[in-house]
């Protein structure tokens, strides 16, 4: 598995603020978007949205959204799961198997609070904006710089890196 190395260029904070795999700066960063995943997953499950299991969630070209993340959702994301091993087009997700999600750990947040039901709609999006500013201020407080763009860029990215040279992705 590649796991991101936390290098100069992945965050902001300087020399001596940012450690290797395993180090400081990789740990706080797990640990806060953990606390902050299992607000929304209390949250999520208070409120019971319906899930059909159709997969179109991650067919995003078929169901016609995009999928964003932050820098540190794709730091965190691809300390547990790596580069995608195939290619990354613009319509599914790679880590999409038989209609279900094979990285469900570490997913970001906008998997994590989309749902086929229309009455769940706006309480996610209300959820979302929330944990996207907790996720900023735990972002800034890093060091990390904000990011925020399709879930699918920050996949190519990390193909991109893994295929050869340093990159701030890979180990």
């Amino acid at each position: 598995m590649i796991a991101p190395r936390f290098s100069e260029s992945t965050t902001s904070a300087g020399p001596g603020a940012v450690h290797g795999p395993g180090g400081t700066l990789q740990a706080e960063l797990a640990s806060g978007m953990e606390e902050i995943y299992a607000e929304v997953e209390r949250e999520v499950s208070g409120a019971s949205p319906r899930c059909d299991r159709s997969g179109a969630c991650c067919r995003f070209g078929e169901y016609g959204h995009r999928l964003y993340a932050t820098r540190a959702e794709a730091l965190l994301f691809a300390s547990r799961h790596g580069a995608p091993q195939g290619p990354v087009g613009e319509e599914t997700c790679p880590y999409q198997r038989d209609n279900l999600c094979t990285a469900r750990e570490g997913r970001p947040l906008s998997c994590r609070v989309f749902y086929c039901d229309p009455g769940w709609k706006e309480r996610g999006e209300d959820l979302t904006e929330r944990m996207l500013r907790r996720i900023g201020v735990l972002s800034e407080r890093l060091g990390i710089e904000r990011g925020y763009r399709p879930f699918l860029e920050h996949l190519r990215a990390m193909r991109a890196d893994s295929g050869g040279g340093a990159g701030s992705w890979q180990s």
